[in-house]
């Protein structure tokens, strides 16, 4: 195997593919990068059995071939090289000789052989929607998929298409976040997809209008972006009825810029930490917001001007749940919706519904 890249195109490549990479595997080869050589092209894969990456890039002097490369010091190598060029060329003891400018390195490749074969994927079902979107979808619920594997399901994010929109869901137990947008799909689905790939996916996706299509089969999800492809599993198992979870009653609305909010929320919270877990309590009065806590370390307060509809209302909120929501929102003011003092609350624009974020309370110690 053989073949010249230009570094940069080379680098671009592999740090793309190199977020599939397995960080530590039994297997030396999910360490790896698969390389395959072919007439003026060369692939790059990176598979870590639950994600796999892919990129194709022009290259010249190829001679047909595959290995795979240690990932860690061939992205260190290819990242110091200073030369415009770079020949990579192995041998028949699986030696990777490296060569650009004045630098040159050997590395012991692994035989391709002990590549785990890449998932194919079926074509049974296909969602088109504007990169930008995608993007705006997943960073908004990320922060309330479950970051303990109890119930493995709720590890990753659902979609959820129906009527022309596209719906992503997450939740913890604590908290539930939703997300929706317009989109095209050849029917409804429903799907899971692990949210350590959709992390990957936002540092490959650039949010542009352009659209994209994510290819659903049985198993496993296909995603094409410019030369790179993406390949993620899904997981299996029932996602809570999340539309039967948002309360249907509202008792009392509530307008708040959201800014001066999170920065009332920020000052009363100073006395809390993880050692003093009290919970923030919320007096919602004729356009006001009352802030307050008391923990061993002392009381605070705060205020901030809101405009009301309906009864008053106090509750309490883990501090660092309320902020998550609304630091996830995307409007300059946002919508509170109250039911009582033991429901959830929902947060959500202005108007419409484009994003509802659920925060469950916190019972106060004077609460019946």
């Amino acid at each position: 195997m053989k073949f010249t890249s230009n570094v940069q195109v080379l680098n671009q490549a592999i740090s793309r593919v190199v977020l599939a990479v397995s960080q530590r595997s039994t297997e030396p080869a999910l360490e790896g990068i698969h390389i395959v050589t072919s007439v003026n092209s060369v692939c790059f894969t990176g598979f870590n059995t639950e994600l796999c990456i892919t990129e194709t890039i022009d290259a010249s002097n190829t001679e047909t071939g595959e290995i795979v490369v240690p990932a860690k010091f061939f992205t260190d190598i290819v990242r110091k090289c200073k030369n415009d060029n770079i020949t990579i060329e192995t041998d028949d003891k699986l030696l990777i000789h490296i060569t650009s400018g004045n630098s040159e390195y050997t590395l012991v490749g692994i035989n391709a052989l002990q590549f785990p074969e890449m998932p194919k994927v079926e074509h049974l079902e296909k969602i088109t929607i504007e990169q930008k979107s995608f993007c705006q979808l997943i960073s908004q619920v990320l922060f309330a998929v479950a970051t303990t594997d109890d119930k493995p399901v709720y590890t990753g994010v659902l979609f959820d298409y129906s009527n022309d929109k596209l719906t992503v869901v997450a939740m913890d137990g604590f908290r539930l976040a939703m997300c929706k947008c317009n989109a095209d799909a050849t029917s409804n689905v429903h799907f899971i997809v692990p949210s350590k790939t959709l992390s990957e996916l936002l540092k490959l996706i650039k949010p542009e209008d352009i659209e994209m299509e994510i290819v659903i089969s049985s198993q496993h999800i296909l995603i094409n972006v410019m030369e790179t492809t993406i390949i993620s599993r899904l997981i299996e198992g029932d996602f809570i009825d999340y539309k039967s979870a948002i309360p249907k009653d509202t008792n009392l609305k509530v307008t708040v810029n959201r800014q001066e909010f999170i920065s009332s929320i920020d000052r009363t919270s100073l006395l809390i930490n993880d050692k003093l877990k009290n919970p923030l309590k919320l007096s919602f009065e004729e356009n006001s917001v009352k802030i307050s806590c008391t923990t061993t370390i002392g009381k605070a307060y705060d205020e901030c001007n809101c405009k009301t509809e309906g009864e008053s209302i106090r509750i309490g909120f883990n501090n660092k749940f309320l902020i998550d929501a609304l630091r996830n929102t995307d409007t300059d003011e946002v919508r509170l919706e109250l039911s009582g003092t033991l429901a959830p609350m929902r947060v959500l624009p202005p108007n419409g519904d484009d994003y509802l974020f659920l925060v469950l309370p916190m019972r106060l110690k004077d609460d019946n």
